[in-house]
């Protein structure tokens, strides 16, 4: 299986920018929080 770039910045960005920094206590409080970050990151134009 070919490997995607844009897939591989993506996961690299979020474990960066979210995973790497923030202990989650619950499912949903990762939930929020990815939702927020995906928000932010991704912004409707």
């Amino acid at each position: 299986m070919p490997d995607n770039g844009f897939i591989e910045s993506f996961n690299g960005r979020l474990r960066d920018e979210l995973l790497n920094e923030t202990l989650f206590t619950s499912l949903a409080q990762a939930r929020v929080a990815i939702a927020l970050w995906h928000a932010d990151y991704n912004p409707v134009s």
